[in-house]
């Protein structure tokens, strides 16, 4: 399997290096298989969304950047992830009793919008704001009267949603506190904001 090629959380994991074969190949080596050969394949079938030896590698922040968004999107298994990733949290979130009346029309296209709107954030190709502009998240909400522990559950159900739909436990804690802000931003319950009907009531 070459290392080019989406390596979900190999790419990020501190036991994974790249060799080059003498056709110029590039494959993706698990340091782990040396000592333990029946749990960890040398060359593993990418991408890997879970393992039981995955560990961040260590940046040194004096030479390195931070972790990218990209590296993010592409560390979780790219968009066939994030797609069911959002199936799931569509069939909680659109149920639940404190926030489901902000899901529950037009769930399909809901999930297909939200889909390239969480590719974009994180990190992938700008097709949402190709097809529908600037997200406008907060004023896109204003028709719904948003208090903290809306807030709250939203993102509950998105941890949740991450973790159903098998991202390791480092990654979901990392888009996670991203999206922190982003729920927090969303409060609108003391404002005085225009409450008219909007054609989309979702977040996109």
């Amino acid at each position: 399997m070459t290392a080019r090629l989406n390596q979900g959380i190999c790419g990020v994991c501190a036991h994974a290096t790249i060799v080059t074969a003498k056709n110029t190949t590039e494959y993706l080596r698990c340091s782990l298989s040396d000592h333990n050969p029946t749990k960890f394949k040398k060359y593993p079938s990418l991408p890997l969304i879970t393992c039981d030896g995955f560990s961040k590698k260590t940046k040194n922040p004096a030479t390195e950047e931070l972790t990218s968004p990209q590296s993010l999107l592409q560390a979780i298994g790219g968009k066939p992830v994030i797609h069911k990733f959002v199936e799931v949290f569509y069939a909680n979130a659109s149920v639940d009793e404190l926030i489901g009346h902000l899901f529950s029309e037009n769930v399909k296209a809901g999930q297909a919008k939200q889909s390239l709107f969480m590719e974009q954030w994180l990190g992938g190709e700008p097709v949402y704001s190709k097809i529908w502009g600037h997200p406008r998240l907060r004023i896109r909400h204003f028709p719904f009267v948003i208090g903290p522990d809306h807030a709250e559950r939203w993102l509950k159900l998105m941890r949740e949603a991450l973790i159903q739909s098998g991202i390791a436990t480092d990654l979901t804690n990392e888009i996670t506190n991203r999206l922190k802000p982003l729920a927090k931003h969303m409060i609108n319950i003391d404002d005085d904001v225009p409450r008219e009907p909007q054609t989309n009531k979702w977040m996109n």
